[in-house]
């Protein structure tokens, strides 16, 4: 903790100062307050000292490598906390669900859908665009919502 140290010692520094300078005692408190209210510590953000200090501690991290066809969770064995954050890095980013309200109205707009019988030409539509990052019922059901309210 050598910074609040280093930030007691300026303040001490300033008082003993003021206590030695020849001027009126309401003025030496006064600015005795202010010294203590305008000495603090540095608290700016260097993004890039920030951005180099995770890039070393990302190197002292180990990296989990798979190997092709390596079995991560065997059949009938519980799945482990670790097992799932390994498996979590391999998945693409899930969409949000606003993300898919935004995706499924684009396509229906563009469609120019309007009720249920749309659905399934909408939905041909969509699937492309969010396969992988999206739950199917999720979606169906945005859809479904989507054309009957329209």
């Amino acid at each position: 903790m050598k910074s609040v140290r280093d930030l007691l010692e300026a303040k001490s520094i300033a008082d003993s100062q003021l206590s030695n300078s020849n001027i009126d005692r309401d003025l030496e408190d006064v600015l005795k307050n202010i010294c203590h209210i305008q000495i603090n510590p540095n608290k700016f953000v260097d993004n890039a000292k920030m951005e180099e200090a995770v890039k070393e501690a990302q190197k002292s991290v180990p990296k989990e490598i798979i190997k092709k066809n390596q079995i991560i969770v065997k059949e009938g064995e519980p799945v482990t906390e670790r097992q799932i954050e390994i498996l979590k890095e391999y998945l693409p980013q899930q969409l949000s669900e606003e993300e898919i309200k935004e995706i499924v109205i684009d396509v229906a707009d563009n469609l120019g859908a309007s009720s249920m019988k749309d659905m399934g030409r909408v939905m041909a539509e969509v699937r492309p665009k969010i396969v992988g990052r999206a739950d199917g019922r999720l979606v169906s059901s945005i859809v479904k919502n989507y054309l009957n309210n329209k």
